[in-house]
């Protein structure tokens, strides 16, 4: 499993799955998970910006109506894409397209036929929350 540290004081990032856990869990214990308008919002940018990958294929999207994962994702891995690769792209989404300014927490993690981002965010103190997992299975 590989971690990754945040950016800046806003993006607090664990660098273990236990680090990632207890941010999420800070993030949305309490907060109102993002319903309506606002889920469908992220869900089309999750469509735009997973889809639109020169490194993955088949991406859907799917909004699961659970608060700890709100938003799931399956693609494939293009078949020159290294682990590597998927995992700076996966990351490279969340951080510059996908999280909201003002918090959010990222791990990702690598199993025997997939590359996974766990992600949560959150709009703004006391704002609501969006979770998600993006899977992306090696060709």
């Amino acid at each position: 499993m590989r971690g990754r540290v945040g950016q800046d004081e806003r993006v607090t990032t664990g660098d273990t799955w236990t680090a990632f856990e207890a941010e999420k869990s800070a993030m949305t214990t309490g907060a109102v998970p993002s319903a309506g308008h606002d889920l469908l919002g992220m869900q089309m940018d999750f469509d735009a910006y997973w889809y639109g990958s020169d490194l993955l294929a088949d991406a859907t999207i799917e909004a699961t109506g659970d608060a700890e994962n709100m938003l799931n994702v399956r693609a494939s891995a293009m078949p020159e894409a290294s682990d590597d690769e998927i995992e700076s792209e996966l990351v490279r989404i969340w951080t510059e397209r996908l999280r909201y300014g003002y918090r959010d927490a990222h791990y990702v993690t690598r199993t025997a036929d997939a590359i996974v981002l766990h992600a949560v965010t959150q709009i703004g103190p006391d704002g609501f929350v969006v979770t998600a997992t993006v899977t992306v299975h090696r060709s």
